[in-house]
């Protein structure tokens, strides 16, 4: 009986710490970098170079906001087994010179994305095309 206890209680202990490593996944806090643009299917690696410049921040669990060569935000929606959801995507409509065409790839991305992880200082974010967006946290 004193054994049963024991694991009892080492299994509520467990879901406890399962439970704050959670809490601590949060996604507000950092600004983000756009590091690279990954497609997964293929192995090319589209990297983001230091002449440009994609941020990415999140406002409490419901609000993204971000800066390229225009401002853009909407909301997220997000869940514990890590999935989310980038919705109701605004954005300015000025013309980019040089990196255009990776600013309309992000934000066609944004609402493909269906799925994170953090990992130390990085934020991958995973779309439904096998896309993989690589933020780094400044």
């Amino acid at each position: 009986m004193l054994l049963l206890k024991q694991k009892v209680i080492l299994i509520f202990f467990s879901l406890i710490i399962s439970f704050n490593f959670y809490q601590a996944q949060t996604l507000s806090g950092p600004r983000w970098v756009l590091m690279s643009i990954d497609n997964l299917e293929t192995g090319v690696v589209k990297a983001i170079g230091d002449h440009v410049r994609a941020e990415l921040w999140f406002e409490g669990d419901t609000i993204f906001k971000g800066q390229f060569c225009n401002n853009y935000s909407g909301k997220i929606k997000t869940n514990p087994n890590f999935t989310c959801e980038f919705l109701a995507l605004i954005s300015g409509k000025r013309q980019c010179m040089g990196f255009g065409d990776v600013e309309i790839e992000l934000l066609r991305l944004y609402p493909l994305v269906n799925k994170y992880k953090l990992k130390g200082h990085l934020l991958y974010l995973f779309t439904k095309e096998q896309k993989r967006l690589v933020f780094k946290a400044e």
